[in-house]
C-alpha cells in the first residue's frame, strides 16, 4: 500500500496495482492462486444457486 501511496495510486487503481506487485514479486505464482480462487468462488455461487440459497 505505501507503494502504491508513493506512485500516487488511489481509488480503484490500486487493487490491480497490488495485484500486479504481488504477480511480479512472486514470479507469476500468484496466477495460478488467483484463478483457483477464482474458479473456487464460482463452484461456490453455483452450489448455493442449485441449492435454492440466493447469493
Amino acid at each position: 500500500m505505501h507503494l502504491a501511496e508513493a506512485e500516487d495510486i488511489h481509488g480503484k487503481d490500486v487493487t490491480p496495482y497490488v495485484l500486479s506487485k504481488i504477480l511480479e514479486l512472486s514470479d507469476g505464482r500468484s496466477l495460478d492462486a488467483n484463478i483457483a480462487l477464482m474458479l473456487n468462488n464460482a463452484r461456490i455461487a453455483v452450489a448455493r444457486c442449485a441449492s435454492g440459497f440466493q447469493v
